[in-house]
């Protein structure tokens, strides 16, 4: 498996079929630090706990087909 490409600036660049039937988009959080270190608005805390994160790994899956890139928080929480 190739590591995940850096998203587009919006979903509908990355995968224009991401709003049909039967698709699922699943954001899983990577990128992480220590809470206490997390200064910026564009880090989460994960799960209330001590760690936070900075990036997201996108999965967009229809049927077979599965498209994956990692974005900044801001970009996807934008």
């Amino acid at each position: 498996m190739s590591a995940p490409a850096a998203a587009p600036r919006s979903l509908s660049a990355f995968c224009p079929w991401a709003a049909d039937e039967g698709v699922r988009i699943y954001l899983r959080p990577v990128a992480l630090l220590p809470a206490d270190a997390a200064v910026d608005a564009a880090v989460l805390p994960l799960a209330g706990g001590r760690f936070a994160f900075a990036l997201v790994e996108v999965t967009v899956r229809t049927g077979w087909r599965i498209d994956r890139a990692v974005a900044p928080l801001s970009d996807v929480m934008a």
